[in-house]
């Protein structure tokens, strides 16, 4: 499209800009009253005589902008005010005209949707977005403009410099990608994230769409042809229906093949046969009946229908195999579910002609931000809660009645039943997932059914507001146990913070630090405020814990670590970690390669190698001394290891060193060494680890003191070490990494 420079002394209107007028009126014409669009052209010429002289980075007349995001929303048939206002959104920000002058020309509703939409001046970036999710909580057509507003920029965004494409570029991914997800919005989406992909990886974005055109040329027609067959197959059945061929996100598709190449991803990755029928009922049958006449890939089988993905799909997703062809993808709704799916909540908003506008009330997560607005005073915690809780992408978990609970990714059982209800979140003692009794702190998954075991004697604990020890990961859960603390005694508390100051001070090994001292060096008046700011959560233990450690000037002493290469029976090379010179062997029976989960076997025999086996290996499974395998990594980490002592008390049992040696790995550290002493009525066992940093020791120690028949932890300082090591009836052993 091309188009003039601007001269002042044209009367005429330019090439561009009456093209863009054109089709905004007779898009506008086409649904909405005469009266409107009257209203509507007041807004054009007002805008149009704003920005006169201004020019976009392109070149183009700065109106082109306006015009091009307000005929976005014309096609997506918003109501005048929301388009008066896409017209207007520069408005305030790039010219002398006021918010004021726009609510004396548009009235109200139009001010507060410009106000949301510009930028604050003089501001952090994190200050103005919180500013707009403020604004989009008040009236959710402030987002689709904001949206629209992007895309346009995105597809513009060539005429910016490399640093400022990148920088949009990964703002958008962040903001307002998840924004058009979380409101429906897939088609804008996606136009979104392909737009995104070609500034941030471009390589990977070339490759992609050539990918995509070349499996198109070689598919298409046969997928036509499977269309076709869909049709005649369910007419046969009475069932009326349509077609289409559906092309996936080339993101979604970079984001599922960064880490292979992409050519060996199957085409049905790409491309995919969507049938559209009246109703949900013809849903069900449609798909039955495609499965009577073709096979199917049942892992693959979803109804998001009966169980939807979230509130905006409705979908059933099946995988057929054609004979004589390949598996092909298949998607099954209704037409209001297809429409839904493109458009999502601009679909409440079609056709709107009221002065009063209502927030759709499948905006369900529009109440939490309200809720957080009231909670989180500062703009960089609220910005930084919303992206975590809100924005982030999320799972759906079942309760044992059917109750779908949303959370997001990495949530935990503890912040699913912190969200079914806060009493139950309280008192929350683990859970059955899938049949399986798993602990407080495990990640759940997408689909999982939760039944949360309760224990009604019990009470939060200060454990579950730390961020290193993930017990939580939502600021909802963190929240409804910060209330419960701070509505106890202001006695107790106190109590409370003594207690575990004490604790952690003895834990640590740190004893010579006193509680005035930490008093004065986190600006607190008195050592009864310390125990209160520790008792109700507002010191979480993390931070009382490292504050303790900096005292400790040798705490991590930077390790000396020896590895052995070792190749396995396919000729590949890997590095393992070795200790006072114990060769390590893989093992014959079950031949582990390179990369593969392991576990060593090991004695207190110096002279016997380290038998490395698989996690799954029968010798392991059936061994009956299961406290002689600990978990194993190959090394790959180049960052410098530090090591340090912890010293571990309890009772005798078979495994107790296994079970001691997961929580370790889990966290990235290395069991280097084991000393093991007998002690009047048990053990005790000295661990040389390896780690990079504090956090690793902090969530260590709070794991081995969790264990069954774990009775004391502490760490130990490097001089006390030497003192404690050669005492009578110890065993030494040395561990891989």
């Amino acid at each position: 499209m091309t188009f003039y420079w601007y001269d002042e002394s044209m009367d005429r209107p330019l090439d561009l800009v009456d093209s863009l007028y054109m089709t905004l009126e007779s898009t506008c014409r086409s649904y909405l009253s005469e009266e409107a669009w009257q209203h509507v052209l007041q807004a054009y010429h007002f805008a149009k005589a704003a920005h006169a002289g201004q020019f976009r980075k392109s070149g183009e007349p700065f109106i082109t902008h306006p015009l091009t995001v307000a005929i976005y929303m014309a096609r997506a048939y918003v109501d005048e005010v929301t388009l008066i206002s896409a017209l207007l959104h520069d408005v305030a920000e790039d010219t002398d005209c006021t918010l004021e002058d726009i609510e004396t020309r548009f009235g109200p509703q139009t001010r507060q949707l410009v106000a949301g939409v510009t930028h604050l001046k003089n501001v952090s970036q994190l200050e103005d977005i919180a500013h707009f999710f403020v604004a989009l909580i008040t009236d959710v057509r402030v987002v689709l403009i904001k949206l629209y507003d992007r895309l346009h920029n995105m597809q513009t965004l060539e005429f910016m410099s490399p640093e400022n494409q990148r920088r949009k570029a990964f703002e958008t991914l962040r903001v307002y990608v998840p924004l058009a997800a979380k409101f429906g919005i897939w088609r804008l989406k996606t136009e979104l994230e392909t737009l995104v992909l070609r500034y941030i990886d471009p390589e990977a974005f070339l490759s992609i769409t050539q990918t995509i055109d070349q499996n198109r040329r070689e598919h298409l027609s046969r997928l036509q042809q499977v269309e076709q067959d869909l049709q005649s197959l369910l007419r046969g059945y009475d069932i009326l229906c349509s077609t289409t061929i559906e092309q996936r996100s080339p993101y979604r598709i970079y984001e599922s093949t960064r880490e292979q190449r992409f050519e060996d991803a199957s085409f049905r990755r790409i491309l995919r046969v969507v049938v559209q029928v009246d109703d949900i009922a013809r849903c069900y049958l449609a798909l039955g009946y495609i499965h009577k006449h073709y096979a199917h890939m049942a892992n693959l089988l979803a109804d998001y229908v009966g169980n939807p993905k979230d509130i905006f799909y409705r979908s059933l997703h099946t995988t057929i195999l054609v004979p004589r062809y390949s598996p092909v993808d298949v998607r099954v709704r209704t037409y209001e579910a297809d429409r839904l799916a493109q458009l999502g909540i601009i679909t409440q908003l079609q056709f709107a002609q009221s002065h009063e506008h209502k927030t759709p009330p499948e905006a369900s997560f529009l109440p939490e931000m309200r809720e957080l607005v009231g909670e989180i005073a500062d703009a960089n915690k609220f910005v930084e809660t919303v992206f975590q809780d809100i924005l982030k992408k999320h799972i759906v978990c079942f309760t044992p009645r059917g109750r779908d609970i949303s959370l997001p990714r990495g949530a935990t059982v503890l912040d699913f039943a912190y969200r079914v209800h806060t009493d139950i979140g309280h008192e929350c003692r683990g859970a059955v997932v899938n049949g399986k009794h798993v602990e407080v702190p495990y990640k759940l998954a997408d689909g999982d059914h939760v039944e949360v075991i309760r224990s009604r004697r019990t009470e939060p604990q200060l454990e579950w507001l730390d961020e290193i020890l993930n017990y939580t990961t939502t600021s909802h859960a963190r929240r409804k146990i910060r209330e419960w603390l701070r509505r106890q005694k202001s006695s107790a508390l106190v109590k409370q913070g003594r207690d575990v100051l004490q604790h952690v001070r003895r834990t640590y090994n740190v004893m010579h630090v006193t509680a005035p001292t930490l008093a004065e060096e986190m600006g607190l008046d008195n050592v009864q405020q310390l125990y209160q700011n520790i008792g109700n959560g507002t010191i979480t233990l993390s931070e009382l814990i490292l504050k303790l450690l900096s005292h400790v000037p040798d705490l991590l002493v930077e390790c000396e670590r020896e590895y052995v290469e070792v190749q396995d029976h396919l000729g590949q090379r890997g590095r393992l970690v070795t200790m006072e010179g114990r060769e390590i062997r893989l093992a014959n029976c079950c031949r582990p390669m390179v990369g593969d989960a392991i576990v060593s076997f090991i004695n207190g025999r110096q002279d016997e190698p380290i038998k490395v086996h698989r996690q799954r290996c029968p010798f392991v499974l059936r061994s009956p001394r299961p406290e002689h395998f600990i978990q194993m990594d190959w090394v790959y980490a180049t960052q410098p290891l530090y090591n340090v002592y912890v010293r571990a008390e309890g009772y005798d049992r078979g495994g107790l060193l296994r079970d001691m040696s997961i929580p370790i790995a889990e966290v990235g550290a290395n069991i280097a060494r084991v000393e093991t002493h007998d002690i009047r009525g048990g053990i005790a066992l000295q661990l040389k680890l390896e780690l990079t940093t504090s956090q690793q020791l902090i969530r260590i120690i709070h794991h081995l003191e969790t264990l069954q028949n774990i009775t004391f932890v502490q760490r130990l300082n490097h001089h006390e070490v030497q003192n404690r090591r050669g005492g009578a009836g110890h065993a030494t052993m040395a561990a891989g990494d």
